[in-house]
């Protein structure tokens, strides 16, 4: 059976203005998946959207079928983690570990 972990429809995400809009997206559970793209398009303005950090600016996304805007943000952490890649003097694996 296919799940969907992440559902996109119809989606501006951005800060007050739309940096990225996505018309259609769906990510398959057991897949690997990556974003690209220049500086300033809105990469990590989408991964913090996807943890709560940002409000969805318009549009819908569901996380494992959960509409994002209604989830509680401890039941969003039991379905979605970002793990920075920039801390000062600590080793990737150690920022891998303590974030969950």
């Amino acid at each position: 059976k296919i799940v969907c972990m992440l559902q996109i429809n119809s989606a501006e995400i951005g800060h007050s203005t739309a940096l990225m809009q996505i018309p259609s997206l769906h990510l398959e559970q057991g897949k690997l998946y990556g974003l690209i793209g220049r500086n300033g398009i809105g990469k990590s303005t989408f991964f913090q959207t996807l943890v709560g950090v940002y409000p969805i600016l318009s549009g819908k996304i569901l996380v494992q079928g959960n509409d994002l805007d209604v989830l509680r943000k401890k039941e969003l952490a039991k379905k979605i983690a970002l793990v920075r890649t920039s801390f000062p003097n600590i080793e990737s694996r150690k920022v891998i570990v303590i974030s969950r």
